[in-house]
């Protein structure tokens, strides 16, 4: 799978996280979004994302957007340490 796409379902992934209690109907409604749109979203089954959805999603779950990008970013990493162990192996090794 591509960098892009591992991206892409991190993200939606992290935006399920921070819906806690608010169901997806109300995140797609509020948004402005189709049910089938908002759920590919948080499936991570979207090639690119409306920068204004994220950001209206972000705003209505009180997290900024920055947020969910690092936590995608830090959940790629981790799956990348995982899929790896000579790597990890590796870096051990050298002291990372």
């Amino acid at each position: 799978m591509e960098r892009r796409e591992r991206f892409n379902r991190a993200l939606g992934r992290a935006i399920a996280r921070h819906r806690g209690e608010n169901t997806q109907q109300k995140v797609w409604t509020a948004v402005g979004m189709s049910k089938s749109a908002y759920r590919r979203l948080e499936q991570g089954q979207v090639k690119t994302f409306n920068s204004d959805e994220l950001l209206a999603i972000a705003a209505l779950l009180d997290t900024p957007l920055h947020v969910l990008v690092r936590e995608a970013e830090e959940a790629m990493e981790a799956d990348d340490s995982e899929s790896n162990p000579a790597a990890d192996s590796f870096g051990s090794a050298l002291g990372f």
